[in-house]
């Protein structure tokens, strides 16, 4: 998973990269299509890491599961070894009651094995790409390639400068 959202983080960077040599150009369309791109990869970032997280917490849940099955098991162990010099009503009693709980142990590991699984396919599914989050994202790129575009403009200027100053001197 966690490679998964380092490869989305990779394809978000080149997007928006890629963005502002649009907006630099002038190709709006061009800008949209790359500020879609950026905010597909940013939900899918963040569904990646709220399905990471939940899987974690399936696991954690599956794993008490496991947990109370061998406790489950072990009491049923123990019960037997009572049986041996008990009441034979209240041990069957017991025996029954021990089953019930290992049968709904195991349900329970079931049903987040079922989720885990549930889970696990619909991991990413539709991006919630808006409008107002492409024209905000189109805005941000415009504004990093027109300080893109001042930063290599003041230094042609400051190059420029230099060529002249020493051409003066020369």
């Amino acid at each position: 998973m966690d490679k998964y959202i380092q490869r989305c983080q990779f394809l978000q960077k080149k997007y928006f990269e890629q963005g502002r040599e649009a907006a630099r150009i002038g190709d709006k369309k061009l800008l949209r299509r790359f500020a879609l791109g950026h905010l597909s990869m940013q939900e899918r970032i963040r569904k990646a890491a709220k399905l990471s997280l939940s899987l974690e917490a399936l696991n954690l849940q599956r794993e008490e599961a496991g947990i109370s099955t061998e406790f489950i098991s072990f009491t049923k162990d123990v019960s037997s070894s009572i049986m041996e010099g008990a009441d034979p009503k209240s041990v069957a009693k017991m025996q029954v009651d021990l089953e019930k709980a290992l049968t709904r142990a195991e349900s329970v590991d079931m049903a987040l094995t079922n989720a885990l699984d549930i889970a696990s396919e619909t991991i990413l599914t539709s991006p919630d790409v808006s409008e107002e989050n492409i024209d905000e994202v189109v805005k941000s790129i415009e504004g990093d390639a027109e300080v893109s575009e001042l930063e290599v403009d003041a230094k042609i200027d400051a190059g420029l400068k230099k060529i002249e100053d020493s051409m003066k001197k020369g």
